[in-house]
Order: C-alpha cells, then sequence, then structure tokens
C-alpha cells in the first residue's frame, strides 16, 4: 500500500511537471506570435510566416495535453490532471484556429464566406432575410454577433469558426460522459476529438461547416432519449435541433434525418433480437417535423433533389460531370511525377482521414472477433457507429467516383465524427475484457498515442490551404480589398473584365451585398494562358477596351504552389515581363496586393 501511494504521488509530480511544461510552451508560442506582429502583404502560406519552432511549440504542447489525458485513461489521479491536459489541448486549437484574425488578415476564404458576408449586409441593410439566402440562420448569428460586439463582419468571419470548432470539441466530451458508465470513454473521445480534423471547416464561415460542428450535439440529445432520460424534453429539444439545421444548409438537413434513420432501425433491429428489450426510440414525430420544414424550405430540398442526378447517371453507366477521381487523373497525368510524391501529397492532404478510416477498419475487425467469440454484447451506440462510418463512407465512396455537386470530402468529414466514437467504444471493450493484461494496457496506450500523434500532426498542417496541399492561401488582404472598393467606385461599368486570382463578383458582394443591380456585370472572364503571347492571339485580342484585374496571388502562384513542375506554369514571369511592356495595356492602379490594368486595341 506504501509502494502504492509513493507511486501515484511520483506520478503527480511527473504530471505537474508536464503540464508546467505544457502551458510554458503555450505562452513561448503566444510571445511568438505577438513578436511577430500582424500581417502587411499576401502570404502564400501561414505556416511560412513563423519559425519551424513555433509550430513545434503547439503541436508539442498538444502532444503533452494528449498524454496527460491518455495517462488518466489508464492510471485514474485524484487531481485530475487531465483537465489541464484539455485546457493545454483547446489553447493551442484556439491560438492555430483565430491565427488569420491575429495576423490581422481582413477575412479568409475568397470564395464562399465572401458572398456569406454579402448576405449578413443584406440584412443589415433591409432589416429581413432576403428571398436569396438558403442558409440564414448561420447569416443572423453573424448579424447578431456585429450588433453585439461592434467589430466588422470580416472580423466576424473569422470569430465565429473557431467558437463552432471548440464547440465541437466540448460536445464530443459530453457526448462520451453520457454514452456509457464507464469513466474512460470520454477520455478516449475527446482524445480523438481534439485535433482540427476539418481543415477549412474549421476556420471559414460557411454554413454547411457550422452546421456539421451541432451534429454531436444532437447525437447528445439522441443518447438522452436512448437511455430514457426526461424523454419528452429532449424529443423536443431533438426537433427543434431539426428544425434549425434545416436553416443552416440543407445537406446536413439530410445528414441529420439519415443519422435519425439509422438510430431508429438499429434500435428496432436490437429490440426484434432481443425479445426482453423493450427500449422504445420516440423519434418518428422530431423526423417527420424535420422533413416537413425541409420539404417546405423549396430552395434546399430542391438543391437536394437535383444533386444524385449525375450519381445515378454514374451507376447506369451514362456520363455526366467529371469526378474528384477523373479531375485527380487528368491532373497527374499533365506532369510527370513517382508514386512516392503522390503518396506524401495524399497525406499532407488527407492525413488524419486515412489514419482515422484505417484505425476505424481494424477496430470493426475487432468487433466481427468479439462477435464472433461471442465475447460481450454490444452497446447500441458502437452499433451505431459502426453502421453511420461505413454508410457515409460508402456515400464519400460513391461521390468520389462521381460527379455529383456535392465534393465527397463534406460525407468524409461526417464519417469521421462516427470515427471518433467508434474506434474509442472498441478500445474501452478491450480493455473491459482484458483488465488485469498488463501488456494489453500498454500496448493501447503507446498506439493511442503515436495514433493521436499522427493524426494531430497533419491536421495542424492541413488546417490551412497552403503550398503543403498545392492550395495558395485563402487569405483576403486590407489593401486588396480597399482597392477593389476603389475600383468599384471609378470604373466604367460597360468596360468588360478579365480576372486572374480573384473574383470579382465576391469582392462586389462582400462590399455592396447580394440584391445589387450591377452584379450581373461583374462576371469577369479568367486570363488566357500566357496571356496569349507566343500563340496566335494576345490578352483583349478582341478589339475595344477591357480591364485586367490582378493580384498577389495570381501573380506569384505557380512559383509558390507548383514550383516543381515549372514545364506545366499556365503563366511564367517572361509572361508578365511581356504583359508589363505591352504599349496596349497600362497598369493604372496598385497598391501591393492589387493590379488594375485597361487594355486597349484596336480593331
Amino acid at each position: 500500500m506504501f509502494d502504492n501511494l509513493l507511486l501515484e504521488k511520483n506520478m503527480d509530480r511527473i504530471s505537474k511537471c508536464i503540464s508546467i511544461i505544457g502551458y510554458i510552451f503555450i505562452c513561448c508560442g503566444t510571445s511568438i506570435i505577438f513578436f511577430y506582429g500582424p500581417s502587411t502583404r499576401y502570404e502564400f502560406s501561414i505556416y511560412d510566416v513563423y519559425p519551424k519552432y513555433f509550430w513545434g511549440l503547439l503541436i508539442s504542447a498538444t502532444f503533452i495535453g494528449q498524454l496527460l489525458i491518455i495517462k488518466e485513461i489508464f492510471r485514474k489521479s485524484e487531481k485530475q490532471w487531465w483537465l489541464h491536459g484539455l485546457i493545454i489541448i483547446l489553447l493551442s486549437d484556439a491560438i492555430q484556429l483565430f491565427l488569420p484574425l491575429i495576423r490581422g488578415y481582413h477575412s479568409t476564404g475568397i470564395g464562399d464566406v465572401m458572398t456569406e458576408i454579402a448576405y449578413m449586409l443584406d440584412i443589415i441593410y433591409s432589416g429581413v432575410i432576403g428571398q436569396t439566402n438558403q442558409y440564414p440562420a448561420d447569416h443572423l448569428i453573424g448579424v447578431v454577433f456585429y450588433w453585439i460586439s461592434g467589430i466588422s463582419l470580416s472580423d466576424v468571419t473569422m470569430i465565429i469558426p473557431p467558437i463552432f470548432s471548440l464547440f465541437f470539441i466540448i460536445s464530443m466530451y459530453v457526448l462520451g460522459r453520457n454514452l456509457f458508465s464507464d469513466r474512460r470513454l470520454p477520455f478516449l473521445i475527446v482524445i480523438f476529438a481534439t485535433p482540427l480534423y476539418f481543415g477549412s471547416y474549421n476556420v471559414h464561415f460557411l454554413p454547411n461547416a457550422q452546421a456539421m460542428m451541432l451534429l454531436p450535439l444532437n447525437l447528445f440529445i439522441l443518447a438522452k432519449i436512448i437511455q430514457g432520460n426526461c424523454v419528452k424534453q429532449f424529443v423536443f429539444i431533438l426537433t427543434v435541433m431539426s428544425i434549425l439545421l434545416v436553416f443552416f444548409h440543407p445537406l446536413i438537413t439530410v445528414t441529420n434525418i439519415i443519422i435519425l434513420i439509422i438510430a431508429k432501425l438499429i434500435q428496432r433491429l436490437m429490440s426484434d433480437m432481443d425479445k426482453k428489450d423493450k427500449t422504445k426510440l420516440p423519434i418518428n414525430y422530431a423526423l417527420l417535423i424535420s422533413f416537413c420544414f425541409f420539404v417546405l424550405w423549396e430552395r434546399g430540398f430542391v438543391v437536394v433533389l437535383k444533386a444524385p442526378g449525375p450519381l445515378i447517371s454514374y451507376l447506369l453507366g451514362g456520363e455526366g460531370a467529371s469526378s474528384i477521381y477523373e479531375s485527380y487523373s487528368k491532373t497527374i497525368s499533365t506532369v510527370s511525377v513517382d508514386i512516392g510524391y503522390l503518396i506524401r501529397l495524399a497525406f499532407n492532404m488527407y492525413g488524419q482521414y486515412l489514419v482515422m478510416a484505417i484505425l476505424s477498419l481494424l477496430c470493426f475487425g475487432i468487433v466481427l472477433f468479439l462477435i464472433k467469440e461471442k465475447s460481450t454484447e454490444l452497446p447500441f451506440f458502437l452499433i451505431f457507429s459502426i453502421a453511420g462510418f461505413f454508410i457515409f463512407g460508402f456515400i464519400t465512396f460513391l461521390l468520389f467516383f462521381s460527379g455529383i455537386t456535392f465534393n465527397f470530402d463534406r460525407f468524409l468529414k461526417l464519417m469521421m465524427i462516427f470515427s471518433m466514437s467508434l474506434i474509442p467504444f472498441t478500445i474501452m471493450l478491450v480493455l473491459r475484457l482484458r483488465p488485469s493484461h498488463s501488456w494489453v494496457k500498454i500496448s493501447i496506450a503507446v498506439g493511442l498515442f503515436i495514433c493521436v500523434v499522427i493524426v494531430s500532426f497533419f491536421s495542424t498542417f492541413n488546417l490551412y490551404d497552403s503550398p503543403l496541399i498545392k492550395q495558395a492561401n485563402q487569405q483576403v488582404t486590407e489593401s486588396e480589398y480597399q482597392g477593389m472598393t476603389t475600383f468599384f467606385e471609378i470604373r466604367d461599368n460597360t468596360t468588360p473584365i478579365i480576372e486572374h486570382g480573384l473574383y470579382v463578383f465576391r469582392y462586389y458582394q462582400a462590399i455592396f451585398g447580394i440584391d445589387s443591380s450591377q452584379i450581373q456585370d461583374l462576371y469577369g472572364t479568367n486570363a488566357i494562358d500566357h496571356f496569349g503571347y507566343g500563340g496566335n492571339t494576345t490578352l483583349g485580342g478582341k478589339s475595344g477596351t477591357h480591364y485586367l484585374l490582378m493580384n498577389t496571388q495570381g501573380r506569384y502562384v505557380y512559383q509558390n504552389v507548383y514550383p516543381e513542375f515549372s514545364e506545366s506554369w499556365r503563366f511564367t514571369p517572361t509572361d508578365y515581363n511581356l504583359l508589363d511592356n505591352d504599349n496596349q495595356i497600362h497598369l493604372t492602379y496598385e497598391n501591393g496586393n492589387l493590379q488594375v490594368y485597361i487594355i486597349v486595341r484596336s480593331s
């Protein structure tokens, strides 16, 4: 007994020292951020702005937090060092999530995010949602935040996504606490929920992303209903949440309906197999009301009805839009790369998903073994997690090879949510069945730590678009925004626009709102390859006057993102030299991040 007390005291000392080191790493990382100050120009990679030891500090702090939580799983401590581990991880995640705001970006997201800002502008200007606003819930949250805080809408779009991302982690922990009586399960779930798996969904203001972050809350409510705790109250809350998701995004609404149907079918199947089990899942009304609101919200319903067309065409052997697989294959065929390069790129882009998928399949194999051996009764949520993983995995597989309009990675992210409960449940079952086997505990602890370290590493370095994943940073600079505002004020509305590196209509929406009468004139055409120099035509080869708008990203993207494929660049430094010396193309405005040219060619 004395030896146990001494060992426990020593373990507490070690945990205390590790916790202090974790907090020191967080403080050092924060100091580095303030030392480097805000951004003054466009950055192709936010990862290159700070020294490597900055990222080393953040990742090391995350590893320390994970180690403290894993220790709690296998050796309970009276002083709850796991809580310090969770706080350290959340602080590390928060620093990563808020980096664009800290860096002083005007906003992050050069596509849909700017349109979401436009929808919020319309609500502020008109006081109503507007007929074209398909996802008003997220926009209303943004507007309320804007009114309460007084900060700009662009800053709002960099604050709300991190809040939802951190809420997702906390929701997964709360879900774990209510899934099973074993105290280890919430720690197992939270250890897999803390990495920032979802890339742009963690940091971009997108209704689909924010809605997805609410799904663990719905799963928690579902767990309460299954457990029979205040059933009527939680059924009502589930119904309200399901209705709310309709106004966030139609895809997540459909996802929620699928999840509830899966739960209902599994509950019915388990009841049929065990006649003594009289458990019921009274969610029929929640399902029906959710579906009715979804149908009444006509635009979302129409989008989902149209979406399966390419998938059906693909399954029947017809021709449709090109799939992600075909697009990737076409891109690879244009360059010369070896298999090692493709594997590295695949792990850079989807490393955390690949690791979690492999672990989930391994856990499924263990579950099949337990079923064969009849070692234990499988809990409802383990079967539910397996079903969700394979159903959304199958949808992901189909979307990857079909030309359906929904990107496959949306369902890939949903598949990961079920992995976050499938893997912990399986580990818990193994620990319960082999409680006295120390080698089992040691093997699981070491394997668990290695896996979460790998997952955290990949999720850190594909959180933001960068050359690591062959994408340019989604930064919008203040000077770019101001330059576009000036351009819209003084431009000739009858002059066509050629755009290179930016979407003119997105900027117009973000500045003036969606309901603008001039928006139809602002869908610019892309510059032709090499600006036509060396071919039979030149940029603006048509008679008349054109605007050419170019930003830093457009001008230098190939050198920074694809330096190893110079023979396949669509635009080279020579092309820009020819452009700058073309006597029919005149630079009329430049502010460091935006160039506006006027092209004047005679017929």
